[in-house]
């Protein structure tokens, strides 16, 4: 018993270490209830326990993607219809993600490395609050963490059944978020470029097993949308998404500077030296814009339908996106720098001292100013991170990259909510820990090299 517990007592800690953070940041933080667009979710999941429908308003929808629902909707089955039962598996599965990142990051890399990301992982405070939610990030990014590893597996053993397994929950993860849905045309491009005798070593047979499974998991709900909304589309989110980025082609000069102060230092700059009523997340490309793009248009049957919303905000988006373009790019550098924001209880990093601007300015300045720099570290470290992969020709380490890059590549032309890097954050963890051990090495610090 003794000699297995010190075989396993990092386990041991990291378990106790969950336990009372889970505590911890749920006592302070955890609401147990829906979250921003958890009432959808939760609507979505009861309609499918009580007429098998997916709905909402009483009418057959796309507006969200199936896969969180029908999580809910099992639990809802086997359980009872209970948020806190909900949150408790997410708590399960945010520590089953903290296993996963000393798994791979062990393989991958080594063990000490390990440790370090997964301490970071299991200290990280948004996947403790966001499983306290019914907000489908925490489940997002263990799927994320589940296709790793079969990835992973497929690479090192060139196993058929590890390549359909990563498939099929690459796949599960597209049912849960639809932004990663091209990602399965890089994989199959990594595939070939991970090394040269990779033709002549699988053919063409391990890309089209992946698409196969890959299809099987997705294919079958977009044929549901085809045949009901005529879209060939998971969920209708684009144009709501596309729309809101779209809008900030007609910012003011004025409306710009603010918007982009915002997001590269907060909002509290702004309020305390240019405009003490700018609320960022109030900002008019998310309230007005929208509220005066809906009552703009003529059918009322549209203007509460989401699925037919959606589509005419796509309409209108080509429109601004080719009257301004350049317009467009330069937001999309914007909106990469607010994904790649500090994370302080979900996305609300812009809104620290919202209240009482005028006092105490040098205290709050200086602690956005040192937050922003310890951010910047953090990015710095995962930056060289990637580097060194390059460079050392880590090939097992690629996918890491490539969905680093991929994530990032599709929200610079949508929306750049830092709680979207939620699913792919472990790897960000991963690749800075990685990072910093490779500069506390090459810098020779003693006293730090044991810990690297």
């Amino acid at each position: 018993m003794f000699s297995l517990l010190k075989k396993y007592n990092f386990f041991l800690i990291l378990f106790i270490l969950f336990l009372f953070s889970t505590f911890f940041w749920w006592y302070f933080f955890g609401g147990f209830n829906l979250g921003n667009d958890g009432d959808q979710y939760n609507e979505l999941a009861l309609s499918m326990l009580n007429d098998g429908s997916f709905s909402i308003n009483g009418e057959i929808s796309m507006m969200r993607e199936p896969g969180y629902p029908f999580f809910i909707y099992l639990i809802y089955q086997l359980f009872g219809v209970s948020i806190f039962i909900v949150c408790v598996f997410q708590a399960f599965i945010h520590f089953a993600i903290v296993l996963l990142t000393y798994y791979l990051t062990d393989k991958i890399f080594n063990k000490k490395i390990a440790r370090i990301s997964s301490i970071l992982v299991i200290l990280f405070p948004n996947l403790y609050i966001l499983s306290s939610t019914l907000l489908s990030e925490v489940f997002a990014c263990f799927l994320v963490m589940m296709f790793f590893l079969f990835y992973y597996l497929a690479q090192r053993k060139n196993a058929n059944i590890f390549f359909a397994l990563a498939s099929l929950f690459l796949g599960g993860l597209v049912l849960v978020k639809s932004m990663f849905a091209l990602f399965v045309i890089f994989v199959v491009i990594i595939i070939f470029l991970n090394e040269k005798s990779v033709v002549k070593k699988f053919g063409y047979k391990k890309p089209l097993l992946m698409f196969l499974f890959f299809a099987l998991v997705v294919f079958p709900w977009i044929a549901r949308s085809y045949t009901h909304f005529n879209e060939v589309s998971i969920a209708s989110r684009g144009g709501n998404m596309i729309y809101t980025r779209a809008l900030k082609n007609l910012y003011s000069f004025d409306e710009s500077l603010k918007y982009t102060i915002s997001v590269l230092s907060g909002e509290y700059i702004v309020r305390r030296y240019i405009d003490n009523n700018y609320i960022f997340e109030e900002s008019w490309a998310d309230s007005s814009g929208l509220n005066a793009f809906t009552d703009n248009i003529n059918n009322s049957e549209d203007k509460n339908n989401y699925d037919k919303l959606d589509i005419l905000m796509r309409q209108e988006s080509k429109r601004l996106i080719l009257e301004h373009p350049f317009k467009y790019l330069y937001y999309g550098i914007v909106e990469i720098s607010n994904l790649n924001s500090p994370m302080i209880y979900q996305e609300k990093h812009f809104s620290i001292f919202h209240d009482n601007i005028y006092s105490n300015t040098f205290v709050k300045v200086l602690c956005i100013l040192i937050m922003r720099l310890i951010w910047l570290i953090f990015l710095s470290m995962a930056i060289y991170g990637i580097i060194n992969i390059v460079v050392k020709r880590k090939k097992n380490a690629y996918i890491f990259v490539l969905m680093i890059f991929y994530v990032n590549g599709i929200l610079f032309f949508l929306q750049g909510n830092p709680r979207f890097l939620i699913p792919i954050f472990p790897i960000y963890l991963i690749l800075a820990s990685f990072g910093f051990c490779k500069i506390i090495n090459k810098c020779h610090i003693k006293l730090l090299k044991k810990i690297c």
